[in-house]
């Protein structure tokens, strides 16, 4: 006998679909965070714990404890994305990224990799 399991993801929120589009081609996008004003670049969206989840790196606006760190690496988001508020693609932004992230990337906001949208392959 064969057992399959099937796990039930929560419906995508509103943000989704945003930010699949900034995903796909590479564009910031202009988000309110926990009442910080942010300008993010995802680089992964997905599921973590049925909830939707994004890892993004953050270029401009304001974090939960004032500026941005001047060290690039300190600026990667892993956010919920149902608390994402007022989520506008940019069209005009420069993407943003920070030295060594395919590392981040791999390791970060998820064990299950099946559930994500990876930048810089297909889904596995």
């Amino acid at each position: 006998m064969t057992v399959v399991a099937v796990v039930a993801l929560a419906p995508r929120p509103p943000a989704w679909d945003v930010l699949a589009l900034a995903l796909a081609e590479r564009r910031p996008v202009r988000a309110r965070y926990r009442g910080a004003e942010r300008v993010l670049c995802p680089h992964v969206l997905g599921w973590k714990s049925g909830r939707a989840k994004t890892l993004c790196y953050q270029t401009g606006g304001t974090t939960g404890h004032g500026g941005l760190p001047s060290n690039p690496a300190q600026r990667w988001r892993s956010l919920f994305v149902d608390d994402l508020e007022d989520v506008k693609l940019l069209p005009s932004h420069r993407w943003g990224t920070a030295p060594g992230n395919a590392y981040l990337i791999r390791t970060s906001c998820s064990r299950t990799k099946k559930a994500w949208h990876w930048s810089r392959k297909a889904p596995s």
